[in-house]
Formats: structure tokens, C-alpha cells, sequence
């Protein structure tokens, strides 16, 4: 009964959170957001933990009735972990009132608000890194562009670092919770909540892979200050307190206004509260999120060594190791949405396409090699498909044109033909992969391609002239 009122209680934290979240507009009071949202999401975190910690016996039974099976002669005995129960079972009538009960229904009830508890403490996780985690970064990045100096640049590269490191700390440990759940549930209920926690993390993943392998490290190599998971985050919270001091030394003082006498049995008017200038509301902001520690005490070992998380593999998350992670993070978000054509699966389509464009271009950047060429057309190709899954023409033509380059490049400068006063079929072939290319982008987009189609055309007909005496050994 406690556990499903502190259930009850998270849900409500949660539904106030949501609501506060999406009725403060940008710009109101100059505070990433509102400081009543991060209070309710954080109560709701704490509610649910204390379900977890009276559910924690619940881990260890299966819902499954202890009867024997067909063909066995012993009961069933009761299995570790979580399993999907046959029937939905309704848990605000699954417990007596007395609180006797046949010991079944008890194990299917408690099983089910455990179940629920970890759907709603990752979706409060997903929460507390869209509306408080990311705008405080945000904040932080847009004020110390404006006012640090070029000798600032090598720690404002370490604190950014401890801040997605500590995003990547929240969101697996969200991960945690939903790895409880059976793979049913996630699927059928929730889909929704893996398919953000997908993105998130690719987002965090793309932007640790920004910093080169040599800058990682020096952050999280053995002398770094994230080199450590508990070390990261005690480096990311003093550098938040210190830049909220900042903050609050920049605020007016507060004019001091005598209050007015109210008149004999009359209710005196308060007048409303007026708004937190920008400074102060930053500051707050930036203090509450340095109270927030994701090494919470309950699944500290799991998320100690969580895929992101852990400190063995925190060199892999940088450089070019890192953006193939994150490519693979949006891939599975993309298989989630399954083709869907909703706005968070067109953001999805929209992300993977880029990341496949710049990965093709540094690709091309590398050194030439046997199979440089097929890797780049493979990164492109990929980013064309999710251009036209995203339903942007547009950006899909350029994609095509970027394509057409590169084969009408490698059927120009390559290393057959010219050399030997000839014609060869690899650099017809590329030239006809261009053109082909050239006409699908004109197709797409009328804007574009059309240019890039005739000359394409026309520099294979002046090829096919100069060496006209190949052709029909090339045919």
C-alpha cells in the first residue's frame, strides 16, 4: 500500500512537472526554466526510490502461480528477476483493504506497481534531462561564450566534457530502470520513453565526439579530472555552484518598499510576487542541478559499470569511436519508429542523415586506399535514405549531388586511363553512377541538379570522343 502510494504520489509529481514544463514560455524571467519544475521531478524521484526500496523483495519471485507443471513432479519454484505476467492485472484492486490475501495475487500486485514504478522513474529521468539538464548546459555554454576569454577555452572544455558526462550518468541510469521491465511492456507501453532516451543519449554521444582523442585524454586519461565517475560529477557540480556565485553577484539589489498598513477588518492585497531577475533565476537553476548527484545509492554498481558510464570505456565515447556509437545509438531509435513520419521521428531521420553525411566526408578526407571510395558512397547512400524518410527533398537532391561529385571525381582523376591513354570501364561505370545521380537530384528538387546533370553529360561525351577508338571495347 505504501509502495503504490508513493507510486500514486511520483505519477501526480510527474503529471505537475510536465505541466509547469510546457507552459513557461522562453524568455519569461530568463531562466532555462522553471525552478517548481526541477523540485517536482526530484520528489518524484524520491518517491519512487522509496517504492523501489519497500518493492525489493518483489525482485526475486516470478508472477507465475507455484503449481506443477504437466509431465513434472516437482512445483515450480520461484524464478530471479521480473517476468511478464499472462493476464494485465489492476493494481488499484489487487490488494485486500485488511491486507490478507492469497499469496499469488500479493506477488502479482506488488510485481505489477514495480513494474509501474520503473516506467515512471525513467520517464521522470528522461524529464529531469530535457527541461533542467540540458537548458542549464545550454545556459552555461551561451553565458561563457559571451563573457570568458581565449584563456578560459581549456577549462571550459573540461567542464563541458563533466556535463554530458553526467547527462550520460541520468539517462543510463534510466536505461537501468527500463531494463527491468519485460520486453513486452517496453514495447507495447513503453516505446515512446525508449525511442527519447534513444535520442538523448546519441545527442550526448555526437557531442563528447566533437572533442578530438587527444583532448579526451586529457580529461579522462590517468591525470584528467573525469577520469572517475564520482570525480566528474563532484568536478561538474563545484563548477556549477561557482558560476551560480557568479551569477548572483551580478544581480541588483532589491529595493526595499515599506509595507502598506492594512485597514481594520479589511483582508489586505498582497501583490504578486514579482519575477527573478535573469541572473538570480540562473543561479538557481545552476544550485539546484549542483544538488543533483546520479550516484544515488540504489543501482550505484549497475550504473558504475552501465555501457556509457563506466570508467574503462570512457575514452572510447571521443573522437571518431564516438560518433560511430552515437550512429549506432539513432539507428536503434530509428528501427523503433519504424518508418513513422511523426515530428520526433522526422528529427531521428533528420540527425542520421548528417551524421552519415559527415561521416562520408571524413572518410573522403583520409588517405586513399582500395576502399575509400565504397565506404564514402555507403555513408552517403545511407544519408540519402533517411533524407527521404525525413520527406526532405531538398537536402536528399544535395545528398545525390555530393554523391555525384565523388564518382564523377573518381572517374577523372583516376589512376586508369589517362596514364595509359585510355578508356577504361571503372571510369565509364563512375561516370554513369554520376550522371545517374545528377538526374535523380533534378527529379527530387527542380531547383537543383540540373546544371550538375549536363555537365555531367557533357563530360563523358567529351571523353567518349577523345577516346572513341575504346568505345566499343567498352560496350
Amino acid at each position: 500500500v505504501y509502495a503504490m502510494g508513493a507510486l500514486r504520489l511520483a505519477q501526480l509529481c510527474i503529471s505537475a512537472a510536465l505541466e509547469g514544463a510546457r507552459s513557461s514560455t522562453a524568455g519569461e524571467s530568463g531562466a532555462p526554466f522553471k525552478e517548481e519544475v526541477l523540485v517536482l521531478l526530484r520528489e518524484a524521484l524520491q518517491q519512487l526510490e522509496g517504492a523501489f526500496s519497500v518493492l525489493a523483495p518483489w525482485y526475486f519471485f516470478d508472477v507465475t502461480p507455484d503449481v506443477s507443471s504437466p509431465g513434472d513432479g516437482e512445483p515450480r519454484s520461484p524464478q530471479m528477476g521480473p517476468s511478464e505476467p499472462s493476464v494485465e492485472l489492476e493494481t488499484t484492486n489487487a490488494v485486500p483493504p485488511d491486507g490478507r490475501g492469497d499469496t499469488f495475487a500479493d506477488r502479482r500486485a506488488g510485481m505489477e506497481i514495480l513494474r509501474q514504478a520503473h516506467a515512471a522513474y525513467a520517464e521522470t529521468i528522461i524529464h529531469l534531462v530535457k527541461y533542467c539538464v540540458v537548458p542549464v548546459h545550454v545556459a552555461w555554454v551561451s553565458h561563457g561564450n559571451r563573457e570568458a576569454g581565449p584563456q578560459d577555452v581549456p577549462r571550459r572544455k573540461r567542464v563541458s566534457v563533466a556535463l554530458l558526462l553526467v547527462r550520460l550518468f541520468w539517462l543510463s541510469r534510466a536505461q537501468i530502470s527500463l531494463g527491468h521491465l519485460p520486453d513486452t511492456k517496453r514495447k507495447r507501453e513503453c516505446g515512446n520513453l525508449e525511442q527519447s532516451l534513444l535520442e538523448m543519449t546519441g545527442d550526448a554521444l555526437f557531442a563528447l565526439s566533437c572533442f578530438t582523442d587527444k583532448e579526451a585524454e586529457e580529461l579522462v586519461g590517468e591525470r584528467g579530472p573525469c577520469r572517475e565517475g564520482r570525480s566528474v560529477v563532484r568536478y561538474a557540480a563545484s563548477n556549477l555552484r561557482e558560476w551560480a556565485q557568479q551569477q548572483r553577484q551580478k544581480c541588483p539589489q532589491p529595493k526595499v518598499v515599506p509595507k502598506p498598513k492594512a485597514r481594520r477588518n479589511r483582508k489586505a492585497k498582497q501583490a504578486p510576487a514579482e519575477p527573478l531577475p535573469a541572473e538570480a533565476a540562473l543561479a538557481a537553476a545552476a544550485e539546484r542541478m549542483a544538488g543533483l548527484d546520479p550516484f544515488r545509492g540504489l543501482w550505484d554498481t549497475k550504473l558504475a559499470h552501465a555501457q556509457y558510464a563506466s570508467d574503462g570505456r570512457r575514452p572510447s565515447l571521443f573522437g571518431s569511436s564516438g560518433r560511430s556509437e552515437s550512429l549506432v545509438v539513432f539507428e536503434r531509435a530509428a528501427r523503433l519508429h519504424g518508418g513513422a513520419t511523426t515530428e520526433a521521428a522526422v528529427t531521428v531521420y533528420r540527425k542520421l542523415a548528417h551524421l552519415y553525411n559527415e561521416a562520408g566526408a571524413e572518410k573522403l578526407m583520409q588517405p586513399n586506399s582500395s576502399g575509400r571510395i565504397a565506404a564514402v558512397e555507403g555513408f552517403l547512400v545511407k544519408a540519402y535514405h533517411y533524407m527521404t524518410q525525413a520527406q526532405d527533398h531538398e537536402n536528399a537532391s544535395r545528398v545525390l549531388l555530393n554523391l555525384a561529385k565523388l564518382f564523377l571525381d573518381e572517374a577523372t582523376v583516376s589512376s586508369e586511363g589517362f596514364a595509359h591513354s585510355e578508356f577504361t570501364h571503372h571510369q565509364y561505370s563512375m561516370y554513369r553512377k554520376g550522371i545517374a545521380c545528377t538526374e535523380r537530384a533534378a527529379k527530387l528538387n527542380s531547383d537543383l541538379g540540373k546544371r550538375e546533370h549536363a555537365m555531367a553529360q557533357l563530360k563523358l561525351g567529351v571523353h567518349l570522343m577523345q577516346f572513341a577508338r575504346h568505345q566499343e571495347r567498352i560496350a
